[in-house]
């Protein structure tokens, strides 16, 4: 055997541990962050050992979501350089972007459809998984495995327990009407899902995202007058919730409090708090408008601009958007606009129901940015990584098909 083809061999072996990462990282997404960051950083190491990083300057010629993604880990890292943070801080905040260099690193394993549906069945089954442990701790058992004591019945923050779950009810739903046959198993995870994140975890992030998943679906598989008359059910429903839930109704008043108390002066609560930072970082942007203040430069800016205010100091903004433009100026936050615009134009050629649910993936983080770091955050980056290689792994080949 030449060392050509003991090489190739090898790279071939590697290669098949693909399938089993993706469904261990699918699994994890919605359980365990320090799971979900192994079999990533596990991928990482398949791409490196099996020589499949060679492959990356005619995958980033042919595939532009990698390529925008590595664009804007690049500038993070340029960054860096003449940061206001010391250097050691500047690379300890770019390294949590590191997902936008697994997103190169997962499509040419993802591109399998063995790893594919490795993956997304990973998913679901850890999906329910979340829902059983969810459902348990309700009840007053696995107590053991709640994020933090007295919050809500979950194993993860719900924040990302909401925003997983909404996506998920959105595939499950596309599911639901390709497979009539097999209908009734998915009509009861929506039900699940929907239940569990209006009475049960109330992640207003993950209530808004799923309002607009739900329209996105409507819009999807309906005609314009069939998505207006769901769209109004779904107000309808919404409303019944309101006087069902006291989950959802409570998050609903304590915004309205919260809103009322910021109006009258009063800034410490949850949504005064994020309109403070939301201020604040945008007058630090205001002074360094094109480049930015540098990776990292956030925190250290921040305390200064709070210690001149009496503001509360803070290492997140809770908007990535307005955390991308502190550190990188107009031309960060240009490039991952870029990246989600890049992403729903190229949805077109996914074929169907892909190109739907890359769609809600876009809506997803799009919305999810909004109100908190969701690149920057484990868990959602590690979700977004994930999701972003799985639909777009085989851009360049032009092979339309389901997922």
């Amino acid at each position: 055997m030449t060392a050509n083809s003991r090489s190739t061999a090898w790279s071939d072996w590697l290669a098949r541990l693909a399938a089993p990462c993706a469904a261990g990282l699918g699994f994890s997404l919605p359980i365990s962050t320090t799971g979900a960051s192994a079999f990533a950083l596990l991928f990482l190491a398949l791409w490196l050992l099996s020589g499949r990083f060679r492959d990356l300057p005619r995958q980033l010629r042919a595939n532009p979501v990698a390529a925008v993604a590595l664009l804007l880990l690049a500038l993070l890292l340029v960054r860096m350089l003449g940061s206001a943070a010391p250097l050691d801080e500047a690379f300890g905040f770019a390294q949590k972007y590191r997902k936008l260099l697994f997103i190169a690193a997962l499509m040419p394993f993802l591109a399998d459809p063995k790893a594919q549906r490795y993956g997304i069945n990973g998913f679901f089954v850890g999906m329910g998984a979340l829902l059983l442990i969810s459902g348990a701790l309700s009840l007053g058992f696995l107590e053991p495995l709640r994020f933090r004591s007295g919050s809500d019945p979950s194993p993860i923050s719900r924040i990302t327990h909401s925003i997983l779950m909404a996506f998920a009810i959105f595939w499950a739903a596309h599911r639901l009407v390709d497979s009539p046959a097999k209908a009734w198993p998915w009509a009861v995870a929506i039900a699940l899902g929907i239940f569990n994140i209006f009475f049960m975890v109330a992640g207003r992030t993950g209530q808004v995202i799923f309002i607009g998943l739900a329209l996105l679906f409507f819009l999807q598989r309906f005609s314009w007058k069939k998505a207006m008359a769901a769209g109004l059910l779904l107000g309808v429903v919404l409303a019944g919730f309101f006087f069902l839930s006291s989950s959802f109704a409570g998050r609903i008043a304590e915004g309205m409090h919260d809103v009322k108390k910021y109006q009258s002066g009063e800034a410490d609560t949850s949504i005064g708090l994020r309109y403070q930072f939301w201020v604040n970082t945008a007058r630090l942007w205001s002074t360094a408008p094109l480049l930015g203040h540098g990776t990292g430069s956030f925190p250290t800016k921040y305390a200064a601009l709070a210690q001149s205010t009496g503001a509360l100091p803070t290492d997140n903004p809770h908007n990535e958007y307005l955390l991308l433009a502190v550190q990188t100026g107009a031309l960060g936050l240009a490039l991952f606009l870029t990246l989600l615009l890049v992403m729903l134009w190229y949805s077109r050629t996914l074929g169907q129901p892909n190109n739907w649910l890359a769609q809600g993936l876009v809506l997803t983080m799009a919305v999810g940015c909004l109100f908190n770091s969701s690149l920057l955050d484990m868990a959602e980056g590690h979700f977004f990584a994930f999701f972003t290689a799985l639909f777009f792994a085989g851009l360049d080949r032009r092979r339309p098909g389901k997922i």
